[in-house]
């Protein structure tokens, strides 16, 4: 018979040396109610959960699943956390790309993938909102997430000179990602309560950083260019900033099997 088809998004999983994430910990940019319109339905039913009023739970319904089920309402939901994410995908566009430039784009994709879905596992209530050099986009669920994960896959680096205007940060809590080829992060203003998340060069000993392997197999048909054998020289790790917010590295050092 045809043969048949099926396409299924793949997320990369968590980067080595990546931790959880708990939005506890933060308080979010911002937050605003979700509820629905009273011409959509007056109220909705989910499983109980700690916190829960005792006086929202549907006894009837319950009974019948034997499972606790809490009567939402627009006046009984708690708010959804808007927690802002900035990706800066940086660098001097006269340099040519080397082995170390594409794996620290790539390791800081999938660290801002990871942070989005680690936050999202432990709060379904909070949703995101991520600006990148062109674009801001906005994600709460599964299905979002995958758009931004699309979206990522094919994020590139740009000249410092795109990156846009960003409004203080003098409420609410950000997190920047970055990597040691955005000479411009310094140079910024830093909000009082911006976390920075940076992947800087391993040494490469002990403890030094984490191995981010490339297969260099004649059989592998993605194999790149001339990148894989350029290596870059007195690539520096960012010096920490002062702040009240986190400041987190994620070393990586190249492995070339």
């Amino acid at each position: 018979g045809r043969p048949l088809e099926r396409a299924e998004l793949v997320l990369p999983g968590r980067p080595v040396g990546a931790r959880e994430y708990e939005v506890q910990s933060y308080a979010g940019a911002e937050e605003h109610q979700r509820h629905k319109t009273a011409d959509e339905e007056r109220y909705y039913m989910r499983e109980y959960t700690p916190g829960d009023r005792f006086r929202d739970i549907n006894w009837k319904a319950s009974s019948r699943l034997s499972v606790l089920l809490t009567r939402v309402s627009p006046h009984s939901e708690k708010p959804t956390t808007v927690i802002q994410v900035e990706i800066r995908h940086y660098r001097d566009s006269h340099s040519p790309p080397s082995l170390e430039s594409v794996l620290h784009l790539e390791v800081l994709r999938a660290w801002v993938l990871w942070f989005l879905r680690s936050v999202s596992a432990n709060d379904s209530s909070v949703r995101f909102r991520i600006h990148t050099a062109e674009q801001v986009l906005e994600a709460g669920n599964d299905e979002e997430l995958g758009h931004i994960a699309e979206q990522l896959a094919t994020l590139p680096y740009v000249p410092a000179a795109a990156a846009p205007n960003r409004p203080e940060r003098s409420e609410g809590e950000w997190f920047v990602f970055s990597t040691p080829f955005d000479t411009g992060l310094s140079a910024r203003q830093r909000g009082r309560r911006e976390y920075l998340l940076v992947t800087p060069p391993g040494t490469g000993g002990r403890g030094g950083g984490h191995a981010v392997p490339l297969f260099t197999g004649k059989r592998v048909a993605a194999m790149p260019g001339a990148w894989a054998l350029r290596r870059e020289r007195g690539l520096a790790p960012p010096a920490a900033e002062p702040g009240l917010g986190l400041y987190e590295t994620l070393p990586i050092v190249p492995r070339v099997l």
